[in-house]
């Protein structure tokens, strides 16, 4: 039986034959279009971040590899906002940051009007750069950065002031390392969950010399500026 988190796979036969005719080894993750739910909530974001339970939790694809990525992610939505929760456990990110010598950069592609056979961005697709900081008080912030996608047919109107929220915070223990991010529908062009209840979804959490963990499939193969390749959520509503 399905879970309430299981994504449904779709075979992708394109993306197979193109890196096959190239001799470059082909991710596992690519052979398949992803669908996962994603739940509503209300309230979505409260004083210490996203409010997103265990259902909210995305599924670790690179399991598909036989890998295990040291991130957990959730995701939830409303009508007037999406949120994200990113905590990292993978130690060889984690290490910078506890020591206070560097931080995580997260990234994050939305599109909404989620498509599998659209190759270059529309004015739909949108790229924020998530990083964290110390504040002038000493305490953990995080600065987002709007984003131009390469090659994109159409860019999206830039974000208003105010319209995206992140926070950032290390666990005391320094085990985890967590990033909190909300989207008002202000931010996103084309936000419509009533009449297009698809979005694609991706993110790329990074530190220099690490490799990147992804949530679709990674390099070579062009999962930045690519919107086919990105995972479909589907926002489900009780």
């Amino acid at each position: 039986m399905r879970q309430h988190n299981d994504p449904v796979l779709r075979p992708q036969l394109r993306t197979t034959a193109s890196m096959s005719k190239l001799n470059i080894p082909i991710p596992v993750r690519s052979l398949f279009h992803f669908a996962i739910p994603c739940y509503y909530q209300q309230p979505l974001w409260g004083d210490e971040g996203a409010l997103l339970s265990e259902a909210h939790r995305l599924p670790d694809l690179s399991q598909v590899e036989g890998e295990f990525n040291g991130v957990e992610v959730r995701a939830g939505w409303n009508e007037e906002a999406f949120a994200a929760q990113f905590r990292v456990f993978n130690p060889k990110l984690l290490v910078w940051t506890a020591k206070g010598t560097g931080s995580v950069f997260i990234s994050v592609w939305i599109n909404t009007r989620a498509a599998q056979d659209i190759h270059r961005a529309t004015r739909f697709c949108h790229w924020f750069e998530i990083e964290g900081c110390k504040g002038r008080t000493g305490v953990e912030e995080a600065r987002v950065t709007w984003r131009a996608i390469p090659r994109a047919k159409e860019t999206p109107n830039s974000p208003p002031p105010q319209t995206v929220i992140a926070k950032a915070k290390l666990d005391p223990d320094r085990r985890h390392y967590c990033v909190n991010v909300l989207f008002k529908r202000e931010s996103l062009t084309g936000y419509d969950p009533r009449e297009y209840p698809q979005i694609g979804f991706n993110y790329e959490v990074m530190r220099a010399a690490v490799e990147p963990i992804t949530f679709s499939a990674g390099a070579p193969l062009r999962y930045q500026d690519d919107p086919s390749l990105w995972i479909t959520l589907d926002l489900v509503k009780p």
